[in-house]
């Protein structure tokens, strides 16, 4: 899981992220097991991609969380404009643009078995 910090909810994380001069870009919460993806965007334009699928969740529940949370994410990146990166993407703190850190979060949503929380 990627270091950034987690918020309880897309309220919080709005507020706390817009005082430090960012954004978010997409975020998606799951209260039933405490799930969540998000992908923002500091005030110095580099993104955080930041996910967590609940490891007490069965995994039928988890894969279902992660291909709703990739067809939000894919709707999201035809409005933006961008697509999949063909090529994987390294994982590492910051990206330096919207459709690398878009592609890192697709990706690790097509295999949710490997994401816990």
């Amino acid at each position: 899981m990627s270091e950034t910090p987690q918020w309880s909810d897309d309220e919080e994380l709005r507020s706390e992220i817009e005082e430090i001069g960012g954004r978010v870009r997409f975020c998606h919460f799951w209260d039933e097991h405490y799930s969540m993806v998000q992908l923002t965007e500091d005030r110095n334009g580099k993104y955080s991609a930041a996910y967590v699928l609940d490891v007490e969740t069965a995994p039928d529940v988890r894969k279902a969380a992660a291909l709703q949370a990739q067809k939000e994410l894919a709707d999201c990146m035809q409005v933006w404009g961008i697509s999949l990166l063909d090529a994987p993407v390294p994982e590492q703190m910051k990206y330096d643009s919207l459709a690398e850190a878009a592609s890192h979060l697709m990706q690790v949503l097509n295999d949710p078995e490997h994401i816990t929380g």
